[in-house]
């Protein structure tokens, strides 16, 4: 639930940052639906509670660049959660040096996931920290990257550190962005945009206009909000974005214990499925090989739709356009040969219209499946297709059901085991109606010899797997990542 605070162009700001976070990260998107996120300047920059509750300092959140920064900050804020931290932070006492640790385990899993270089709002960076500090001692050799270690190793290591310091060796999870309103600023600030050239960053303006940032109808950033008085300091003030339940009773003191008790409760539920999700999705990484074993995960899938229309675009279009040529018939005369006295025409055939698709479910394609969902959607539409025969497969034939086109922007997806499109793409061939598949699929799979597969093949594969053939069908390569570049 978004506060009734937040301008429209606030909202659709904070929109367009969570389409481009489930983008990466699917499973965050049951997480976002229980928020309550309000604007509340006691909190520096952005924080999270155990309950729920998403915090952003107003000036904070206007100072982010719409987009990928915005998205970088929601998505850290959401995996706190995800990765169930106020669950398995009550084995640690020192919560600063929890906060600091996963906070530095985050960003890099951010950045490696989104291929940035460091965080934005100069966010923890374990390349950039551990290298700042003389090393407490038992740790010389320390490891280049942060996933390496732990939650419970890299917690030790900072609680070390700030021994070894005397005093914590962060204070705040974000800097305040700079208001880039000057070149001379920008240049003073090199690091400010670490994604200029990222996909997302020109797709959704991040290198937009400065009203685009800072939307005119918007409240003045300095106003009061939750918690201050009038041209007073807020009396709480926090930094680090990770807020316990002390801290949460604190700050919202008139909250009443059960319903804080009942969020607790039914945002634990989410979270547990979607830190089992988050696991799956750490432990297949950019692994790119056929699995062996058939999945047993399940995921809503929220498509990724996109208004670009790039060259490739044309060549699956043709292939729709073949396969969704109605059959004639003499049922129904030809409208061509209206004008004709002396010979009746065939017409086309008003049957439903249906694509037959084997989608790939393997681990490898976790997330490439909601681009390529949202892609279908829209082609589909253009040559009125109604249906989409649906085939999920990862060494076995997981799902088989007809869907609506109008719903493939929810779709449940089973699976993530390993990689063999055989059984879905034989079972097609037993069928003499399917003329053509289309087979999405990252191509590192097995699949039938062409001897045993009667109809066309069209093979969609995302644009980073370029490459990959195969001995019968055609292929066409789609960028995934939304630039369409």
């Amino acid at each position: 639930m978004i506060s009734q605070e937040f301008t429209p162009e606030e909202k659709q700001k904070l929109t367009i940052a969570e389409g481009i976070a489930k983008s990466y990260f699917p499973y965050l998107g049951g997480i976002f639906s229980k928020l309550d996120i309000r604007f509340d300047n006691r909190i520096e920059t952005a924080a999270v509670t155990g309950s729920g509750k998403l915090l952003f300092n107003r000036e904070f959140f206007h100072r982010l660049t719409p987009g990928l920064e915005t998205a970088f900050i929601l998505a850290h804020e959401l995996l706190h959660l995800a990765q169930m931290i106020f669950e398995r932070g009550k084995a640690f006492p020192d919560q600063e040096s929890l906060n600091i640790a996963h906070d530095l385990l985050i960003n890099e899993q951010l950045c490696d996931t989104m291929h940035l270089a460091n965080p934005p709002c100069n966010g923890l960076n374990w390349q950039y920290f551990h290298f700042r500090f003389l090393q407490p001692p038992g740790y010389n050799t320390l490891p280049s990257k942060a996933s390496e270690f732990s939650l419970e190793e890299m917690v030790r290591y900072v609680v070390a550190l700030k021994n070894t310091l005397g005093v914590s060796p962060e204070t705040a999870s974000w800097g305040l962005p700079p208001d880039r309103e000057t070149e001379e600023e920008e240049e003073e600030n090199p690091g400010s945009r670490v994604f200029s050239n990222h996909p997302f960053a020109n797709v959704f303006g991040g290198d937009g206009d400065d009203e685009e940032k800072a939307p005119s109808s918007a409240p003045d950033p300095a106003e009061n909000s939750s918690g201050t008085e009038e041209d007073e300091p807020p009396e709480i003030s926090v930094s680090l974005d990770m807020l316990g339940e002390e801290t949460e009773k604190t700050l919202f003191p008139d909250e009443k214990p059960e319903d804080r008790e009942k969020r607790n409760a039914e945002l634990l539920e989410i979270c547990r499925s979607a830190a089992a999700m988050n696991a799956v999705f750490s432990a297949f990484g950019d692994y790119n090989s056929p699995g062996l074993g058939s999945g047993n995960c399940t995921m809503a899938v929220d498509i990724v739709r996109s208004s670009y229309v790039p060259p490739w675009q044309m060549a699956m279009q043709r292939w729709f356009d073949g396969a969704a040529v109605s059959k004639r018939s003499w049922a129904r005369a030809s409208r061509r040969g209206a004008f004709r006295s002396d010979i009746i025409l065939p017409g086309r055939t008003q049957e439903c219209l249906t694509i037959h698709i084997v989608l790939d479910t393997s681990g490898s394609m976790t997330f490439a499946i909601p681009y390529l969902l949202g892609q279908i959607k829209a082609f589909a539409r253009n040559v009125e297709m109604e249906q989409a025969h649906i085939l999920q497969c990862d060494t076995e034939v997981t799902k088989d059901e007809l869907v609506d086109i109008d719903r493939l922007d929810k779709y449940q997806v089973e699976g993530y085991g390993g990689s063999d499109m055989s059984p879905a793409m034989l079972r097609l061939a037993e069928d003499p109606s399917v003329t053509s598949v289309l087979v999405i699929t990252d191509g590192v799979i097995d699949y039938p010899p062409e001897k045993e597969i009667p109809y066309d093949v069209l093979w969609c594969l995302p644009e980073q797997d370029f490459g990959r053939q195969f001995p019968y069908g055609r292929v066409i390569y789609v960028p995934i990542s939304g630039s369409g570049e």
